[in-house]
This record gives C-alpha cells, sequence and structure tokens, in this order.
C-alpha cells in the first residue's frame, strides 16, 4: 500500500515538472523594462560622450580603410598574374575566325 502511494506521488511530481505552460502570457515573475531600468538605475547620462573632432576621426579611418584596399588591390593582381602565368587559369580564348582559310575539299 505505502508502494503504491509512493509511485503514484513520484508520477504526479514527474508530470508537474514536465507539463508546459501554454497561456501565452509572460510569467508574473519577470520584470518590465521600466521596473528593469529602475533596478538597474540606467539613464542617458550612462553613455559615453563623444570627444574630439568627428572628422579627424573619420579621416584617420578612411586613410586606414584606403590603405587596406591598395594593399588587397595589388595583392590580388599579383595573385592573378602568377596564376596565369604558372597555367592554373585559362581564359578559352577562341581563335580569330576572319583570318582562318577554309577548304572545303577536306570537308
Amino acid at each position: 500500500m505505502l508502494g503504491r502511494i509512493l509511485a503514484s506521488r513520484a508520477a504526479t511530481a514527474v508530470s508537474r515538472v514536465s507539463s508546459r505552460k501554454m497561456s501565452g502570457h509572460t510569467p508574473a515573475t519577470w520584470k518590465t523594462d521600466l521596473e528593469l531600468a529602475q533596478v538597474s538605475r540606467t539613464t542617458l547620462n550612462d553613455l559615453p560622450i563623444p570627444a574630439g573632432s568627428w572628422q579627424a576621426n573619420y579621416a584617420k579611418k578612411q586613410a586606414k580603410y584606403n590603405i587596406q584596399l591598395a594593399l588587397a588591390s595589388v595583392l590580388m593582381s599579383c595573385t592573378l598574374v602568377v596564376m596565369y602565368k604558372s597555367g592554373v587559369l585559362y581564359f578559352h580564348r577562341h581563335p580569330n575566325l576572319k583570318s582562318l582559310s577554309i577548304h572545303p575539299e577536306r570537308l
């Protein structure tokens, strides 16, 4: 009798743990965005304040990007030339058809 009671209680405990709540509402324990902001005390004053000239920073970044672009272009063109000279690439050139002589007797 005691074994049957313990087995039924264990089965209900397992079913309670594995049951899914499909209500579509947020749980009551979740905090709203306002409550989270109040807890963490976040304000616009916590954002970083920009310092210095934006134009100088922009010019510095663009100079770095232009150097990277130039180096990548040179490296890519050197790679293509080496690949073409070593025979890795074949550009499927067709013969000049205007300069071919046609001999009907050979057909």
